[in-house]
């Protein structure tokens, strides 16, 4: 009897082993599918590229900044004060780039700050920005000047994308300057220009979800980019796609950063992405020139 229950303790030993084993190759199974799928974004851009027929074109510039250097603009009053002003218990910071008097909405407040030379006071006002959020970005301009700047919030922090799109007013505003593909292990990109805003914001945008985190280094690893325009406040939104299907936004605005969930069949949507591209737009090759 009593051999017979050290028989019977081996016995559930081996199955108990063989139960985890099995659960084992379930996760690693399902690992492998996650990954294959994510990995079908970066086998979509090498595809495209080896059987894209493209034009060529060299640049030494990856992105081009709005410069303000119109006749006054440095001696104008707004751009003489402090650099940071307070409002609504919110540090707002100047960005030194005009906004037009159109997209200038209702007073909100007038206050007296310093000027950042000479410790003198002078008198502004503060104004709304049409569809823009005032908790992510304001206009101020000098009593007495005819200039408007934006000031953003130096701690805009949205908490889903959602909020992120009405804060910049990307659904009405913005204009898709290009996407652009990284190709793996080559010194050179492909570029589409004139990308539907509409697809953008209905297949990849919209379906974002909550705010994640900071970016990852690690899963930058599609190389898919979408550049947006957002004219009114002069600021251009950089998308890169994760690995995962989540979305690394950056802005000039603010250098906002952000990681936002990408949402259910995140992966799948950029792959779709990746085919409406290659098949209705023509792209063209940037060779990026290296500098040593």
């Amino acid at each position: 009897m009593k051999n017979r229950e050290v028989y019977m303790t081996k016995k559930d030993y081996i199955i108990l082993v063989l139960q985890g084993a099995i659960v084992v190759l379930i996760i690693f199974f399902i690992y492998g599918k996650l990954t294959e799928a994510s990995n079908d974004i970066d086998k979509k851009i090498v595809s495209v590229y080896k059987k894209g027929s493209f034009v060529e074109y060299y640049d030494v510039s990856i992105h081009s900044k709005i410069d303000d250097n119109s006749e006054g603009y440095y001696e104008d009053v707004i751009n003489q004060i402090e650099g940071y002003i307070e409002y609504n218990d919110i540090i707002f910071c100047n960005d030194y780039k005009n906004i037009d008097e159109s997209d200038v909405g209702k007073k909100l407040d007038r206050k007296v700050v310093l000027l950042r030379d000479d410790g003198g006071e002078v008198e502004i006002d503060i104004f709304e920005i049409v569809d823009v959020s005032g908790e992510m970005a304001i206009a101020v301009k000098g009593v007495e000047s005819e200039r408007y700047n934006i000031f953003y919030n130096t701690d805009y922090n949205p908490k889903d994308m959602g909020e992120f799109i009405n804060a910049f007013g990307i659904d009405e505003y913005t204009e898709v300057s290009n996407v652009k593909f990284g190709v793996h292990d080559k010194d050179f990109s492909i570029e589409y220009d004139g990308v539907s805003n509409e697809y953008i914001m209905e297949n990849i945008l919209s379906k974002a979800g909550d705010k994640i985190g900071v970016y990852r280094r690690s899963e930058l690893v599609t190389g898919l980019h979408i550049y947006l325009e957002v004219g009114k406040l002069r600021t251009d939104i950089c998308i890169l796609i994760l690995n995962d299907g989540d979305l690394y936004v950056s802005t000039t605005l603010g250098s906002y950063t952000f990681v936002f969930e990408g949402g259910e069949g995140a992966v799948s949507r950029e792959v779709e992405f990746i085919d409406y591209i290659n098949n209705n737009y023509e792209g063209k090759i940037n060779h990026y020139i290296k500098c040593h």
